[in-house]
């Protein structure tokens, strides 16, 4: 049975969510860290942290996860923060080790690794991945005046390098980013100020209009983690901000010129949640009509709130509906995929001092 937010909700299905079984990826608590997923055609595929190596699973669309596999990993290098993405049938990822070398594996399910990793030369510390219907574009930021990137087949080969200027020229290391299937939008937290920037880039790598501030902090305040989302026809980019003493989770809508990009719009800030409870480590994806955010607050567990964007004179207005409750109190850094049918939300919560549980949930939602 689908519950309702409001209660009666009869004038907006999509309100009503179901929340599904939660299930354990990993089959026993380990020292688990980082991890993320993406939706394919036909399934999920989950990416982490295992110790020192890099594991994943493919899930089910019922939320049934497969057997863990070995990514990439020695068990005695270190290997960490896994970022994945999905061309549909297949998936790749990719993941940083000792010096910020980075690497990345394609493949597709049923199979495990059909291709060997790839080790990057020009990019480094890579944080960010998103397909654009044709090809996937890997970015990282570590450099002082640009973010750098190559574009990689669906079968794992590397491509031609992009760069991103920096405006103003301070490197980033936390960096957002999601495709429209015709252009980019990149966002990234700026090292010594407290704003967030964006630039939209074509399939090939070419910068689309000039570099535009997407959320300023202030004096006082500093936007940091950034995710990127696109659906109906606009992208949603979150954060985690400290503006207001505490953290919440703030977002704003971003607009083009469809195709030249010459012009971007960001909405002014959305508070998607601002209560007394820190709230850290936005995910983000559009889902069932509208976008989906979900966060970990202290003491609460994982949240998550849908963000309905109203369309008027050709500007979009958000409104963000009520918070659910997704997990226990243990749960936190959440990650969210849509499949086109369910969201499956991915979390790790805490089973002792240093293990934890990688759990998922599928969420549903009325149409």
């Amino acid at each position: 049975m689908l519950a309702c937010y409001p209660k009666t909700c009869s004038h907006d299905k999509r309100a009503c969510y179901k929340l599904g079984t939660i299930r354990n990826i990993t089959p026993t608590s380990i020292a688990t860290a980082t991890m993320s997923v993406a939706a394919g055609t036909k399934d999920f595929f989950v990416a982490w942290r295992n110790d020192k190596d890099i594991h994943g699973a493919v899930v089910q669309p019922d939320g049934t996860p497969g057997k863990p596999f070995l990514i990439y990993g020695t068990g005695t290098s270190p290997y960490d923060t896994p970022i994945v993405a999905s061309h549909g049938p297949g998936y790749l990822a990719a993941w940083n080790g000792a010096g910020g070398a980075t690497y990345s594996a394609a493949f597709t399910p049923p199979s495990s690794l059909q291709y060997p990793a790839v080790k990057y030369t020009s990019v480094t510390s890579a944080t960010a991945l998103a397909h654009d219907g044709t090809r996937y574009l890997l970015l990282s930021g570590p450099n002082t005046t640009s973010l750098v990137g190559r574009f990689v087949s669906n079968t794992g080969a590397v491509g031609p390098t992009v760069n991103v200027p920096l405006a103003p020229a301070k490197h980033s290391t936390s960096i957002g980013l999601a495709s429209d299937g015709t252009r980019y939008l990149a966002v990234w937290r700026s090292w010594y100020t407290p704003e967030a920037h964006g630039q939209f880039l074509d399939k090939t790598g070419k910068l689309l209009g000039k570099v535009f501030t997407v959320a300023s902090g202030g004096t006082k305040g500093l936007t940091d983690r950034p995710k990127v989302a696109y659906g109906g026809g606009r992208y949603l980019v979150v954060w985690q901000d400290s503006r207001n003493a505490g953290l919440d989770i703030i977002g704003a809508l971003v607009e083009g010129t469809p195709g030249l990009g010459a012009k971007q719009v960001a909405h002014k800030t959305i508070k998607v949640a601002a209560t007394t409870v820190t709230e850290q480590s936005p995910a983000v994806a559009y889902a069932s009509g509208r976008f989906f955010v979900a966060w970990h607050g202290t003491g609460v567990g994982v949240r998550g709130a849908q963000v309905k964007v109203v369309a008027s004179g050709g500007k979009g207005t958000a409104v963000v509906g009520p918070q659910i409750s997704l997990t226990s109190t243990k749960g936190k850094e959440a990650e969210v995929a849509f499949d086109g049918a369910g969201l499956l939300l991915v979390w790790r919560e805490k089973h002792h001092s240093i293990y934890s549980y990688i759990r998922t949930r599928v969420i549903t939602f009325g149409k």
